[in-house]
């Protein structure tokens, strides 16, 4: 049997002298490992590089097999970020934690097209303001894993204005005066997450961080715990490259 499909090139080992196993996300037929003859060598090196949006095309004799897989290059985002260290954090994040919340050959089209945005985002961006992309795909995730948090309106309340509170156990979103009193214990809300209006370009390192910061909770008490895994660590690496906010 066999397929064709877009996706998303999240993985690549060494599988022989040139051989390489692959693992492609896919956006009609999920997360794949298959072998891609000539992968790593040197004709070929540079279509398999994690964060490229390929063309690619499976086959194998049974649909339980890895298989093999050929892949036409679409979008080069690896060569695209590799000038910047940040945006290399960003591919291996996404694909880090696509790898970790995506079951094989279980089709997520939703989270394949966000996934998509955010890359092709980085890849053509000159600045950082890509970042604010991704802190949404972290939100898209969790949606997507069954672990939506509801951010439309106060849980105490049901005030929809001055929202800037997460509540960590109910994952609902607080406002500022609902969640004063307890504002130690609560999870930063920054405005862009809930904001059509607000221009990514115009979010500031610090809001990024809080969004990361609310999201990493959820992410990793909700959804990675409950399966024994752990964050990876190019998520932090990632965290740790975003460019500290000024003092007032």
């Amino acid at each position: 049997m066999h397929w064709e499909d877009e996706g998303l090139i999240l993985a690549v080992g060494k599988y022989s002298e040139t051989a390489a196993i692959v693992t492609l996300f896919s956006r009609s037929h999920g997360l794949v490992r298959s072998i891609a003859h000539g992968g790593i060598g040197r004709r070929q090196r540079g279509i398999y590089q994690p964060g490229n949006i390929v063309r690619a095309r499976w086959s194998a004799r049974l649909s339980e097999h890895m298989g093999n897989v050929q892949a036409e290059l679409l979008l080069p985002v690896a060569a695209a970020a590799m000038a910047s260290p940040l945006a290399l954090s960003g591919i291996g994040a996404v694909s880090s934690l696509l790898q970790l919340a995506v079951l094989e050959q279980d089709p997520h089209p939703r989270l394949y097209d966000y996934a998509k945005h955010v890359l092709e985002h980085l890849a053509h961006s000159s600045k950082d303001d890509w970042l604010a992309d991704y802190a949404h795909f972290e939100l898209f995730l969790l949606q997507d894993a069954g672990f939506g948090l509801d951010l439309s309106q106060c849980a105490a309340t049901g005030s929809r204005e001055n929202l800037c509170y997460v509540s960590p156990k109910s994952g609902r979103a607080v406002s500022a005066e609902a969640g004063a009193a307890y504002r130690e214990k609560m999870l930063p809300l920054p405005a862009f997450l809930t904001s059509d209006e607000l221009p990514f370009d115009r979010v500031q390192p610090a809001e990024i961080l809080d969004a990361l910061r609310m999201t990493g909770y959820f992410l990793e008490h909700w959804m990675l715990a409950p399966l024994s895994k752990k964050m990876p660590q190019v998520r932090q690496r990632l965290i740790d490259q975003i460019p500290a906010p000024v003092a007032a």
